[in-house]
Protein backbone atom coordinates (compact mmCIF):
# COMPACT_ATOMS: atom_id res chain seq x y z
CA UNK A 1 0.00 0.00 0.00
CA UNK A 2 1.24 3.46 -0.89
CA UNK A 3 0.79 6.21 1.72
CA UNK A 4 0.50 9.91 1.03
CA UNK A 5 2.51 12.10 3.36
CA UNK A 6 0.48 15.13 4.30
CA UNK A 7 2.53 17.73 6.09
CA UNK A 8 0.97 20.36 8.31
CA UNK A 9 -0.32 23.46 6.65
CA UNK A 10 -1.88 26.35 8.43
CA UNK A 11 -5.37 27.10 7.14
CA UNK A 12 -7.73 29.88 8.12
CA UNK A 13 -9.77 28.66 11.09
CA UNK A 14 -13.51 28.98 10.73
CA UNK A 15 -15.58 28.71 13.90
CA UNK A 16 -18.51 26.39 13.62
CA UNK A 17 -21.47 25.99 15.86
CA UNK A 18 -20.49 23.54 18.55
CA UNK A 19 -22.89 22.02 21.04
CA UNK A 20 -20.75 20.40 23.71
CA UNK A 21 -21.26 19.73 27.36
CA UNK A 22 -19.44 21.76 29.99
CA UNK A 23 -18.31 18.61 31.80
CA UNK A 24 -15.26 18.43 29.49
CA UNK A 25 -14.27 22.09 29.87
CA UNK A 26 -11.18 21.55 32.08
CA UNK A 27 -8.33 19.09 31.42
CA UNK A 28 -5.46 18.16 33.75
CA UNK A 29 -2.79 15.75 32.55
CA UNK A 30 0.95 15.03 32.34
CA UNK A 31 3.34 16.83 34.65
CA UNK A 32 1.11 19.57 36.18
CA UNK A 33 -0.23 20.48 32.72
CA UNK A 34 -3.74 21.71 32.02
CA UNK A 35 -6.00 23.53 29.57
CA UNK A 36 -9.47 25.07 29.69
CA UNK A 37 -11.90 25.43 26.79
CA UNK A 38 -13.59 28.82 26.51
CA UNK A 39 -17.09 29.56 25.20
CA UNK A 40 -15.72 30.86 21.88
CA UNK A 41 -13.80 27.62 21.22
CA UNK A 42 -10.41 29.01 22.23
CA UNK A 43 -8.14 27.36 24.81
CA UNK A 44 -6.53 28.82 27.92
CA UNK A 45 -3.50 27.18 29.52
CA UNK A 46 -3.83 26.10 33.17
CA UNK A 47 -0.78 25.85 35.41
CA UNK A 48 -2.39 25.11 38.80
CA UNK A 49 -2.78 21.34 38.36
CA UNK A 50 -1.23 18.98 40.91
CA UNK A 51 -1.33 15.89 38.73
CA UNK A 52 1.86 14.10 37.70
CA UNK A 53 1.01 11.17 35.48
CA UNK A 54 2.82 9.64 32.55
CA UNK A 55 -0.31 8.21 30.96
CA UNK A 56 -3.95 7.93 32.00
CA UNK A 57 -5.99 10.57 33.83
CA UNK A 58 -9.50 11.99 34.04
CA UNK A 59 -11.10 15.36 34.79
CA UNK A 60 -14.74 16.29 35.33
CA UNK A 61 -16.48 19.67 35.48
CA UNK A 62 -20.11 20.55 36.03
CA UNK A 63 -22.54 21.36 33.20
CA UNK A 64 -21.58 25.05 33.34
CA UNK A 65 -17.87 24.25 33.00
CA UNK A 66 -16.75 24.72 36.60
CA UNK A 67 -14.06 22.24 37.68
CA UNK A 68 -15.17 19.53 40.14
CA UNK A 69 -12.23 17.12 40.50
CA UNK A 70 -9.51 15.23 38.62
CA UNK A 71 -7.39 12.10 39.09
CA UNK A 72 -4.68 9.85 37.73
CA UNK A 73 -6.59 6.79 38.94
CA UNK A 74 -4.64 6.73 42.21
CA UNK A 75 -5.13 10.15 43.83
CA UNK A 76 -8.16 12.45 43.54
CA UNK A 77 -7.82 16.26 43.66
CA UNK A 78 -10.74 18.61 44.32
CA UNK A 79 -11.41 21.91 42.56
CA UNK A 80 -9.06 23.67 44.98
CA UNK A 81 -6.33 21.21 43.91
CA UNK A 82 -6.28 19.57 47.32
CA UNK A 83 -6.34 15.81 47.79
CA UNK A 84 -9.78 14.67 48.90
CA UNK A 85 -9.69 13.31 52.49
CA UNK A 86 -10.43 9.77 51.27
CA UNK A 87 -8.94 10.38 47.84
CA UNK A 88 -5.74 8.33 48.08
CA UNK A 89 -4.81 4.78 47.16
CA UNK A 90 -7.23 4.06 44.34
CA UNK A 91 -6.38 0.96 42.35
CA UNK A 92 -5.42 2.75 39.15
CA UNK A 93 -1.91 3.61 38.00
CA UNK A 94 -0.20 6.63 36.46
CA UNK A 95 1.47 4.08 34.13
CA UNK A 96 -1.85 2.71 32.85
CA UNK A 97 -2.90 3.84 29.37
CA UNK A 98 -6.40 4.81 30.50
CA UNK A 99 -6.04 4.71 34.26
CA UNK A 100 -9.34 6.46 35.01
CA UNK A 101 -12.55 7.96 33.76
CA UNK A 102 -15.41 9.74 35.56
CA UNK A 103 -19.16 9.40 34.97
CA UNK A 104 -22.00 11.21 36.68
CA UNK A 105 -24.59 8.78 38.03
CA UNK A 106 -27.81 9.07 35.99
CA UNK A 107 -30.51 10.93 37.88
CA UNK A 108 -28.15 12.15 40.60
CA UNK A 109 -27.02 15.71 41.26
CA UNK A 110 -24.04 14.81 43.45
CA UNK A 111 -22.77 11.26 42.81
CA UNK A 112 -19.98 10.39 40.36
CA UNK A 113 -18.53 7.00 39.46
CA UNK A 114 -14.75 7.03 39.19
CA UNK A 115 -13.61 4.02 37.15
CA UNK A 116 -9.94 3.06 37.55
CA UNK A 117 -7.76 0.40 35.96
CA UNK A 118 -4.29 -0.72 37.00
CA UNK A 119 -1.23 -1.10 34.77
CA UNK A 120 -0.28 -4.49 33.33
CA UNK A 121 2.61 -4.78 35.83
CA UNK A 122 0.22 -5.11 38.77
CA UNK A 123 -2.87 -6.23 36.86
CA UNK A 124 -5.28 -5.64 39.74
CA UNK A 125 -8.09 -5.07 37.27
CA UNK A 126 -10.96 -2.66 36.76
CA UNK A 127 -12.49 -0.98 39.84
CA UNK A 128 -14.97 1.72 40.74
CA UNK A 129 -15.27 4.24 43.54
CA UNK A 130 -18.09 6.71 44.22
CA UNK A 131 -17.46 10.42 44.77
CA UNK A 132 -20.16 12.39 46.61
CA UNK A 133 -19.92 16.12 45.91
CA UNK A 134 -22.04 16.87 48.99
CA UNK A 135 -19.21 15.67 51.24
CA UNK A 136 -16.18 17.64 52.43
CA UNK A 137 -18.09 20.94 52.62
CA UNK A 138 -19.12 20.64 48.99
CA UNK A 139 -15.63 19.91 47.66
CA UNK A 140 -16.38 16.19 47.37
CA UNK A 141 -14.94 13.01 48.79
CA UNK A 142 -14.96 9.29 48.10
CA UNK A 143 -17.67 7.40 49.95
CA UNK A 144 -17.39 3.97 51.55
CA UNK A 145 -17.86 2.59 48.03
CA UNK A 146 -14.16 2.59 47.21
CA UNK A 147 -12.02 0.25 45.10
CA UNK A 148 -14.88 -2.13 44.34
CA UNK A 149 -13.88 -4.76 41.80
CA UNK A 150 -15.60 -4.72 38.42
CA UNK A 151 -13.36 -6.98 36.32
CA UNK A 152 -10.23 -8.90 37.36
CA UNK A 153 -7.41 -9.14 34.80
CA UNK A 154 -8.60 -6.19 32.72
CA UNK A 155 -6.31 -4.49 30.23
CA UNK A 156 -5.27 -0.85 30.59
CA UNK A 157 -8.40 0.25 28.74
CA UNK A 158 -11.73 1.93 29.56
CA UNK A 159 -14.28 3.29 27.10
CA UNK A 160 -17.50 5.10 28.03
CA UNK A 161 -20.47 6.22 25.94
CA UNK A 162 -24.15 6.93 26.53
CA UNK A 163 -26.82 4.31 26.06
CA UNK A 164 -29.21 4.90 23.15
CA UNK A 165 -31.84 5.91 25.73
CA UNK A 166 -29.72 9.04 26.37
CA UNK A 167 -29.98 8.45 30.11
CA UNK A 168 -27.71 5.53 31.03
CA UNK A 169 -24.08 4.71 30.19
CA UNK A 170 -22.07 1.83 28.79
CA UNK A 171 -18.60 1.16 30.27
CA UNK A 172 -16.45 -1.23 28.26
CA UNK A 173 -13.15 -2.97 28.93
CA UNK A 174 -11.43 -6.16 27.74
CA UNK A 175 -9.46 -8.87 29.49
CA UNK A 176 -5.78 -9.21 28.72
CA UNK A 177 -4.69 -12.11 26.49
CA UNK A 178 -8.28 -12.54 25.30
CA UNK A 179 -10.80 -11.19 22.83
CA UNK A 180 -13.57 -11.00 25.42
CA UNK A 181 -15.16 -7.60 25.91
CA UNK A 182 -17.09 -6.77 29.07
CA UNK A 183 -19.65 -3.97 28.83
CA UNK A 184 -21.36 -2.75 32.00
CA UNK A 185 -24.49 -0.64 32.38
CA UNK A 186 -24.60 2.39 34.69
CA UNK A 187 -28.15 3.52 35.47
CA UNK A 188 -29.90 5.54 38.17
CA UNK A 189 -29.80 2.41 40.35
CA UNK A 190 -26.00 2.14 40.09
CA UNK A 191 -23.40 0.11 38.21
CA UNK A 192 -24.49 -3.39 37.22
CA UNK A 193 -21.31 -5.34 37.93
CA UNK A 194 -22.93 -8.77 38.13
CA UNK A 195 -24.46 -8.95 34.64
CA UNK A 196 -22.19 -7.43 31.98
CA UNK A 197 -22.81 -7.80 28.26
CA UNK A 198 -19.98 -10.02 27.01
CA UNK A 199 -18.58 -10.52 23.51
CA UNK A 200 -15.85 -12.71 22.08
CA UNK A 201 -14.82 -11.01 18.87
CA UNK A 202 -11.68 -9.97 17.00
CA UNK A 203 -8.10 -10.99 17.80
CA UNK A 204 -6.62 -11.86 21.19
CA UNK A 205 -5.01 -8.99 23.05
CA UNK A 206 -1.52 -9.17 24.54
CA UNK A 207 -0.51 -9.51 28.17
CA UNK A 208 0.84 -5.93 28.22
CA UNK A 209 -1.75 -4.44 25.87
CA UNK A 210 -0.92 -0.74 26.02
CA UNK A 211 -2.94 1.55 23.78
CA UNK A 212 -6.36 3.20 23.79
CA UNK A 213 -9.91 1.87 23.60
CA UNK A 214 -12.34 4.50 22.30
CA UNK A 215 -16.00 4.82 21.34
CA UNK A 216 -17.03 7.16 18.59
CA UNK A 217 -18.98 10.16 19.91
CA UNK A 218 -22.09 8.83 18.17
CA UNK A 219 -21.70 5.56 20.05
CA UNK A 220 -21.84 3.25 17.01
CA UNK A 221 -18.10 2.46 16.62
CA UNK A 222 -15.33 1.18 18.89
CA UNK A 223 -11.60 1.03 18.21
CA UNK A 224 -8.95 -0.95 20.12
CA UNK A 225 -5.20 -0.36 19.91
CA UNK A 226 -2.70 -3.02 21.01
CA UNK A 227 0.71 -1.38 20.76
CA UNK A 228 2.46 -4.54 21.94
CA UNK A 229 1.05 -6.88 19.28
CA UNK A 230 1.03 -4.08 16.72
CA UNK A 231 -2.59 -4.21 15.62
CA UNK A 232 -5.65 -1.99 15.70
CA UNK A 233 -9.17 -3.36 15.42
CA UNK A 234 -12.38 -1.58 14.46
CA UNK A 235 -15.77 -2.75 15.74
CA UNK A 236 -19.41 -1.84 15.45
CA UNK A 237 -21.20 -1.09 18.71
CA UNK A 238 -24.91 -1.38 19.40
CA UNK A 239 -25.54 1.23 22.09
CA UNK A 240 -29.02 -0.17 22.71
CA UNK A 241 -27.94 -3.71 23.59
CA UNK A 242 -24.24 -3.18 24.41
CA UNK A 243 -23.18 -5.79 21.82
CA UNK A 244 -19.87 -5.47 19.94
CA UNK A 245 -19.14 -6.94 16.49
CA UNK A 246 -15.82 -7.09 14.66
CA UNK A 247 -15.41 -5.04 11.46
CA UNK A 248 -11.76 -5.12 10.39
CA UNK A 249 -8.13 -4.89 11.37
CA UNK A 250 -6.58 -1.57 10.38
CA UNK A 251 -3.33 -2.17 8.52
CA UNK A 252 -1.47 1.04 9.12
CA UNK A 253 1.84 1.89 10.74
CA UNK A 254 3.42 -0.05 13.57
CA UNK A 255 2.62 0.39 17.24
CA UNK A 256 -0.75 2.20 17.36
CA UNK A 257 -1.26 3.86 20.76
CA UNK A 258 -3.67 6.82 20.63
CA UNK A 259 -7.07 6.78 18.93
CA UNK A 260 -9.85 9.27 18.32
CA UNK A 261 -12.90 9.73 16.10
CA UNK A 262 -14.03 12.98 14.53
CA UNK A 263 -17.17 14.54 16.01
CA UNK A 264 -19.33 13.20 13.16
CA UNK A 265 -17.89 9.71 13.69
CA UNK A 266 -16.84 9.34 10.05
CA UNK A 267 -13.07 9.80 10.36
CA UNK A 268 -10.69 7.86 12.63
CA UNK A 269 -7.21 8.95 13.73
CA UNK A 270 -4.47 6.74 15.19
CA UNK A 271 -0.99 7.56 16.49
CA UNK A 272 2.03 5.29 16.33
CA UNK A 273 5.69 5.19 17.32
CA UNK A 274 6.52 6.77 13.96
CA UNK A 275 6.22 10.47 13.16
CA UNK A 276 2.86 10.07 11.43
CA UNK A 277 -0.79 10.02 12.42
CA UNK A 278 -2.98 7.63 10.44
CA UNK A 279 -6.29 8.95 9.14
CA UNK A 280 -9.08 6.58 7.96
CA UNK A 281 -12.30 7.33 6.12
CA UNK A 282 -14.86 5.09 7.82
CA UNK A 283 -17.36 5.65 4.98
CA UNK A 284 -14.99 4.18 2.41
CA UNK A 285 -15.84 0.82 0.84
CA UNK A 286 -12.27 -0.23 1.65
CA UNK A 287 -11.36 1.47 4.92
CA UNK A 288 -7.73 0.31 4.85
CA UNK A 289 -7.22 1.70 1.36
CA UNK A 290 -8.46 5.11 2.52
CA UNK A 291 -5.56 5.71 4.92
CA UNK A 292 -3.67 8.98 4.83
CA UNK A 293 -0.50 9.74 6.80
CA UNK A 294 -0.39 13.09 8.56
CA UNK A 295 3.03 14.24 9.70
CA UNK A 296 3.19 15.03 13.42
CA UNK A 297 6.19 13.72 15.41
CA UNK A 298 6.13 12.52 19.02
CA UNK A 299 2.35 12.06 18.99
CA UNK A 300 0.66 9.69 21.44
CA UNK A 301 -2.75 10.21 23.08
CA UNK A 302 -5.53 11.81 21.04
CA UNK A 303 -8.61 13.43 22.59
CA UNK A 304 -11.43 15.39 21.02
CA UNK A 305 -12.31 18.63 22.79
CA UNK A 306 -15.55 20.56 23.33
CA UNK A 307 -14.69 22.68 20.26
CA UNK A 308 -14.63 19.51 18.09
CA UNK A 309 -10.89 19.75 17.46
CA UNK A 310 -8.65 16.80 18.33
CA UNK A 311 -5.72 17.46 20.69
CA UNK A 312 -2.46 15.52 20.40
CA UNK A 313 -0.13 14.68 23.29
CA UNK A 314 3.39 15.52 22.16
CA UNK A 315 5.58 13.30 24.31
CA UNK A 316 7.99 15.04 26.69
CA UNK A 317 7.23 18.58 25.49
CA UNK A 318 5.40 21.61 26.81
CA UNK A 319 3.16 21.72 23.75
CA UNK A 320 0.01 20.13 22.32
CA UNK A 321 -0.62 19.79 18.62
CA UNK A 322 -4.14 20.13 17.22
CA UNK A 323 -6.12 18.59 14.37
CA UNK A 324 -8.11 21.68 13.45
CA UNK A 325 -10.71 20.14 11.11
CA UNK A 326 -11.05 16.46 12.09
CA UNK A 327 -14.18 15.86 9.97
CA UNK A 328 -12.21 16.71 6.82
CA UNK A 329 -10.08 14.24 4.88
CA UNK A 330 -6.48 14.59 3.75
CA UNK A 331 -4.66 17.89 3.95
CA UNK A 332 -7.89 19.71 4.90
CA UNK A 333 -7.74 18.10 8.34
CA UNK A 334 -4.99 20.64 9.03
CA UNK A 335 -2.69 19.57 11.86
CA UNK A 336 -1.22 22.57 13.66
CA UNK A 337 1.90 21.34 15.42
CA UNK A 338 2.76 22.77 18.85
CA UNK A 339 -0.37 24.90 18.69
CA UNK A 340 -1.04 24.98 22.45
CA UNK A 341 1.72 26.22 24.76
CA UNK A 342 1.54 24.60 28.21
CA UNK A 343 3.63 27.38 29.80
CA UNK A 344 6.47 25.15 30.92
CA UNK A 345 4.32 22.25 32.10
CA UNK A 346 5.04 18.90 30.44
CA UNK A 347 2.83 16.60 28.43
CA UNK A 348 3.69 12.90 28.45
CA UNK A 349 1.83 10.00 26.82
CA UNK A 350 -1.73 10.59 28.00
CA UNK A 351 -4.68 12.97 27.93
CA UNK A 352 -7.89 12.78 30.00
CA UNK A 353 -10.46 10.10 29.19
CA UNK A 354 -14.11 11.15 28.97
CA UNK A 355 -17.58 9.90 28.22
CA UNK A 356 -17.30 10.22 24.44
CA UNK A 357 -20.94 11.28 24.08
CA UNK A 358 -19.90 14.71 25.33
CA UNK A 359 -18.50 15.43 21.89
CA UNK A 360 -21.22 14.39 19.46
CA UNK A 361 -24.52 16.22 19.83
CA UNK A 362 -25.99 19.09 21.78
CA UNK A 363 -27.27 18.09 25.15
CA UNK A 364 -30.49 19.03 26.89
CA UNK A 365 -29.91 19.28 30.63
CA UNK A 366 -32.54 19.21 33.38
CA UNK A 367 -32.32 19.35 37.17
CA UNK A 368 -35.46 17.50 38.22
CA UNK A 369 -37.53 14.50 37.16
CA UNK A 370 -40.48 14.53 39.57
CA UNK A 371 -44.11 15.31 38.90
CA UNK A 372 -45.40 18.55 40.31
CA UNK A 373 -41.94 20.09 40.73
CA UNK A 374 -40.47 22.89 38.65
CA UNK A 375 -38.00 21.37 36.17
CA UNK A 376 -35.18 23.70 35.11
CA UNK A 377 -34.04 23.14 31.52
CA UNK A 378 -30.78 24.27 29.98
CA UNK A 379 -28.73 23.54 26.91
CA UNK A 380 -25.02 22.86 27.13
CA UNK A 381 -22.93 24.56 24.46
CA UNK A 382 -19.67 26.45 24.27
CA UNK A 383 -21.34 29.23 22.26
CA UNK A 384 -23.37 32.19 23.54
CA UNK A 385 -27.05 31.39 23.01
CA UNK A 386 -29.04 34.20 21.35
CA UNK A 387 -32.46 32.53 21.35
CA UNK A 388 -34.10 29.20 22.12
CA UNK A 389 -37.42 27.56 21.31
CA UNK A 390 -38.44 24.72 23.60
CA UNK A 391 -41.15 22.08 23.26
CA UNK A 392 -41.71 20.24 26.54
CA UNK A 393 -43.58 17.31 24.97
CA UNK A 394 -46.80 17.80 26.93
CA UNK A 395 -48.37 20.50 24.78
CA UNK A 396 -46.43 23.36 26.39
CA UNK A 397 -43.56 25.41 24.95
CA UNK A 398 -41.26 28.31 25.82
CA UNK A 399 -38.88 30.74 24.14
CA UNK A 400 -36.93 31.41 27.35
CA UNK A 401 -33.29 30.34 26.97
CA UNK A 402 -33.20 28.45 30.28
CA UNK A 403 -36.87 27.85 31.15
CA UNK A 404 -38.61 26.07 33.98
CA UNK A 405 -41.63 23.85 33.46
CA UNK A 406 -43.81 21.80 35.79
CA UNK A 407 -45.21 18.45 34.67
CA UNK A 408 -48.51 17.79 36.39
CA UNK A 409 -48.37 14.05 35.72
CA UNK A 410 -45.68 11.39 35.56
CA UNK A 411 -44.73 9.80 32.24
CA UNK A 412 -42.34 9.96 29.28
CA UNK A 413 -42.10 13.23 27.34
CA UNK A 414 -40.20 14.07 24.10
CA UNK A 415 -38.43 17.38 24.80
CA UNK A 416 -36.91 19.31 21.91
CA UNK A 417 -35.11 22.61 21.52
CA UNK A 418 -33.80 24.76 18.69
CA UNK A 419 -30.87 27.03 19.62
CA UNK A 420 -29.57 30.06 17.72
CA UNK A 421 -26.10 31.52 18.28
CA UNK A 422 -24.01 34.02 16.34
CA UNK A 423 -22.48 31.05 14.53
CA UNK A 424 -25.73 29.46 13.37
CA UNK A 425 -28.56 27.25 14.59
CA UNK A 426 -28.87 23.73 15.88
CA UNK A 427 -31.48 21.53 17.49
CA UNK A 428 -31.70 18.50 19.68
CA UNK A 429 -34.28 16.31 21.36
CA UNK A 430 -34.33 14.10 24.41
CA UNK A 431 -36.91 11.73 25.79
CA UNK A 432 -37.22 12.41 29.50
CA UNK A 433 -39.01 10.47 32.22
CA UNK A 434 -40.98 12.29 34.89
CA UNK A 435 -41.43 10.05 37.91
CA UNK A 436 -44.38 9.97 40.32
CA UNK A 437 -44.11 11.13 43.90
CA UNK A 438 -45.14 8.90 46.82
CA UNK A 439 -48.88 8.89 47.42
CA UNK A 440 -49.76 10.01 50.95
CA UNK A 441 -52.96 8.72 52.51
CA UNK A 442 -52.50 11.35 55.23
CA UNK A 443 -50.48 14.55 55.05
CA UNK A 444 -50.60 15.01 58.82
CA UNK A 445 -50.34 12.28 61.44
CA UNK A 446 -50.49 12.61 65.25
CA UNK A 447 -48.68 10.48 67.80
CA UNK A 448 -49.81 10.72 71.45
CA UNK A 449 -47.60 9.92 74.39
CA UNK A 450 -47.89 10.14 78.18
CA UNK A 451 -45.23 11.62 80.42
CA UNK A 452 -45.22 8.47 82.51
CA UNK A 453 -42.34 9.52 84.74
CA UNK A 454 -43.70 13.00 85.30
CA UNK A 455 -40.23 14.42 84.56
CA UNK A 456 -40.96 16.64 81.59
CA UNK A 457 -39.55 14.14 79.03
CA UNK A 458 -41.20 11.66 76.72
CA UNK A 459 -39.54 9.40 74.12
CA UNK A 460 -41.35 8.79 70.79
CA UNK A 461 -40.79 6.08 68.21
CA UNK A 462 -41.37 8.23 65.14
CA UNK A 463 -41.37 5.19 62.85
CA UNK A 464 -44.70 4.13 64.34
CA UNK A 465 -46.36 6.79 62.16
CA UNK A 466 -45.01 5.54 58.81
CA UNK A 467 -47.91 3.24 58.01
CA UNK A 468 -50.30 6.11 58.73
CA UNK A 469 -48.71 8.31 56.03
CA UNK A 470 -48.78 5.75 53.20
CA UNK A 471 -50.66 2.62 52.28
CA UNK A 472 -47.39 0.70 51.81
CA UNK A 473 -43.86 1.56 52.91
CA UNK A 474 -42.22 -0.76 50.33
CA UNK A 475 -39.49 1.03 48.36
CA UNK A 476 -39.74 4.20 50.43
CA UNK A 477 -37.27 5.85 52.78
CA UNK A 478 -38.33 8.02 55.72
CA UNK A 479 -36.10 10.78 57.09
CA UNK A 480 -37.11 12.98 60.02
CA UNK A 481 -36.37 16.67 60.56
CA UNK A 482 -37.27 19.32 63.11
CA UNK A 483 -38.13 21.95 60.48
CA UNK A 484 -39.78 21.79 57.09
CA UNK A 485 -36.97 23.60 55.21
CA UNK A 486 -34.45 20.92 56.16
CA UNK A 487 -36.93 18.25 55.11
CA UNK A 488 -37.53 19.88 51.73
CA UNK A 489 -33.78 20.34 51.10
CA UNK A 490 -32.84 16.94 52.52
CA UNK A 491 -30.33 18.52 54.86
CA UNK A 492 -29.10 15.22 56.26
CA UNK A 493 -26.77 16.95 58.70
CA UNK A 494 -29.85 18.31 60.47
CA UNK A 495 -31.85 15.07 60.33
CA UNK A 496 -33.03 13.30 63.49
CA UNK A 497 -30.47 10.54 63.96
CA UNK A 498 -32.43 8.27 66.32
CA UNK A 499 -36.07 8.36 65.24
CA UNK A 500 -37.06 5.29 67.27
CA UNK A 501 -36.19 7.09 70.53
CA UNK A 502 -36.82 10.73 69.79
CA UNK A 503 -37.18 12.69 73.04
CA UNK A 504 -39.58 15.56 73.34
CA UNK A 505 -38.24 17.66 76.21
CA UNK A 506 -41.33 19.76 76.91
CA UNK A 507 -44.64 18.41 78.17
CA UNK A 508 -46.67 19.96 75.36
CA UNK A 509 -47.22 19.63 71.62
CA UNK A 510 -44.36 19.40 69.14
CA UNK A 511 -44.02 18.99 65.35
CA UNK A 512 -41.61 16.84 63.30
CA UNK A 513 -41.42 16.77 59.49
CA UNK A 514 -41.04 13.51 57.57
CA UNK A 515 -39.37 13.35 54.14
CA UNK A 516 -40.88 10.33 52.34
CA UNK A 517 -38.78 9.47 49.26
CA UNK A 518 -39.01 6.77 46.59
CA UNK A 519 -36.25 5.06 44.61
CA UNK A 520 -36.37 7.74 41.88
CA UNK A 521 -35.60 10.50 44.36
CA UNK A 522 -39.12 11.95 44.28
CA UNK A 523 -40.52 12.88 47.67
CA UNK A 524 -43.26 14.42 49.70
CA UNK A 525 -43.04 15.95 53.18
CA UNK A 526 -45.56 14.99 55.86
CA UNK A 527 -46.21 16.64 59.18
CA UNK A 528 -45.98 14.55 62.33
CA UNK A 529 -47.62 16.09 65.41
CA UNK A 530 -46.32 14.88 68.76
CA UNK A 531 -48.73 15.26 71.64
CA UNK A 532 -47.45 14.72 75.15
CA UNK A 533 -49.79 14.59 78.17
CA UNK A 534 -48.92 14.59 81.87
CA UNK A 535 -50.14 11.68 83.99
CA UNK A 536 -50.93 14.02 86.91
CA UNK A 537 -54.67 14.22 87.66
CA UNK A 538 -55.77 17.58 89.06
CA UNK A 539 -56.77 17.41 92.70
CA UNK A 540 -59.95 19.26 91.84
CA UNK A 541 -61.09 16.36 89.71
CA UNK A 542 -63.07 14.10 92.03
CA UNK A 543 -66.10 11.98 91.33
CA UNK A 544 -68.10 9.96 93.87
CA UNK A 545 -70.13 7.01 92.69
CA UNK A 546 -72.77 5.40 94.99
CA UNK A 547 -74.66 2.22 94.24
CA UNK A 548 -76.82 -0.08 96.33
CA UNK A 549 -76.12 -3.76 96.88
CA UNK A 550 -79.52 -4.74 95.67
CA UNK A 551 -78.62 -8.23 94.63
CA UNK A 552 -79.81 -10.67 97.33
CA UNK A 553 -78.86 -14.25 97.91
CA UNK A 554 -81.62 -15.53 100.06
CA UNK A 555 -82.05 -12.99 102.84
CA UNK A 556 -78.38 -11.84 102.84
CA UNK A 557 -76.58 -9.23 100.68
CA UNK A 558 -73.63 -10.57 98.72
CA UNK A 559 -71.32 -7.45 98.91
CA UNK A 560 -71.15 -7.14 95.10
CA UNK A 561 -72.39 -4.18 93.00
CA UNK A 562 -71.91 -2.94 89.40
CA UNK A 563 -70.56 0.58 88.70
CA UNK A 564 -70.92 2.40 85.29
CA UNK A 565 -68.09 4.98 84.82
CA UNK A 566 -68.98 5.90 81.21
CA UNK A 567 -70.77 9.00 82.37
CA UNK A 568 -67.43 10.73 83.08
CA UNK A 569 -65.51 9.51 80.00
CA UNK A 570 -65.76 12.84 78.17
CA UNK A 571 -64.56 14.72 81.24
CA UNK A 572 -61.48 12.50 81.56
CA UNK A 573 -60.68 12.85 77.85
CA UNK A 574 -60.80 16.61 78.20
CA UNK A 575 -58.02 16.38 80.78
CA UNK A 576 -55.73 14.50 78.31
CA UNK A 577 -56.33 15.93 74.85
Amino acid sequence: MRFRKLYCVLLLLFHILTFSQGEATNWYFGEHAGIKFNSDGSVTTLTDGQLFTYEGCATISDASGELLFYTDGVTVYDRNHQIMPNGNDLFGSSDSTQSATIIKKPGSSNLYYLISVDSYQNALGLYYSVVDMNLNSGFGDITSQKNILILAGATEKIAVVKNANNEDFWITSIKKESNQFYTYSLTNTGLNVSSPVTNNTGFLTSEYNTGYLKFSPKGNKLVLCDQTLNFTQLYNFDNTSGLISYVTQLNGLIGSYGAEFSSNGEVLYLTSVTDFIQQYNLNASNINASVNLLYCPNSFALQIGPNEKIYIANLGTDKLSVIQNPNSLGVSANISMNAVDLNGKVCWFGLPSFNQSFFFTPSIQLNNTCEGDAVSFSFSTNQTILSANWNFGDGNSSNVISPTHTYSTAGSFPVSVTITTSQGSGSNNRNITIYPKPVLTNNTVTLKQCDDNNDGFSAFNLEEAENSFVASTTGLTFTYFENSTDAQNNNTIASITNPIAYTNQIVSNDVVYVRIENANGCFRVGQLNLNVSTTSIPASFQKVFTVCDDLLSGSNTDGIATFDFSSVTSEIQALFP
